[in-house]
């Protein structure tokens, strides 16, 4: 078992708690180095594994070499993070636009417009779609979101170019 320089440092700002399993999850892998939740992330070369708030990156060779650990909102989503940032910016300029029942409808919003879609409860739904109704840009900018996900779906990095050009 082979780690980056950057993994022991990563490690010490973690908590014992989380550190020990962290470490029981990697010792893992050398028996099993494909256990069920392993994802093979876009490059073929790598896998990533979740524990806990930490996503485990590796690389399977004659020995398992783990890459990265670092927390989730650093790992290869950090793309939507930036989007979230933008959705939070247009919020905040509709919101300061609007009054009476748009600015209601907008208010609150944060949390529920950076939740993909299919994961929201039935009432949240309809409070986005309310909102949605009253504000386009909003809605524009939710969609956006919603189909930029679809590019992390891919396995293959030659179907989510393919894709990303017919987008």
């Amino acid at each position: 078992m082979l780690f980056k320089k950057s993994v022991p440092k990563y490690l010490r700002a973690v908590s014992r708690k989380d550190v020990r399993r962290i470490l029981h999850r990697i010792e893992m892998l050398a028996a099993n180095p494909r256990p069920d939740g392993c994802e093979k992330l876009t490059d073929q070369k790598h896998c990533q594994i979740r524990q806990g708030p930490c996503d485990i990156i590796y690389e399977v060779q004659d020995d398992v070499c783990v890459i990265k650990v670092g927390h989730r909102r650093d790992g290869p989503l950090s793309c939507e993070q930036g989007f979230k940032q933008v959705i939070d910016a247009v919020r905040g300029e509709e919101y300061a636009k609007v009054t009476g029942r748009e600015r209601n409808a907008i208010k609150g919003l944060m949390y529920l417009l950076y939740i993909h879609r299919g994961n929201l409860r039935r009432k949240d739904r309809r409070r986005l779609d309310e909102a949605f109704k009253l504000n386009r840009r909003l809605f524009t900018v939710y969609m956006l979101q919603e189909e930029l996900r679809h590019l992390w779906s891919y396995t293959y990095q030659g179907a989510a170019v393919k894709w990303f050009q017919r987008w």
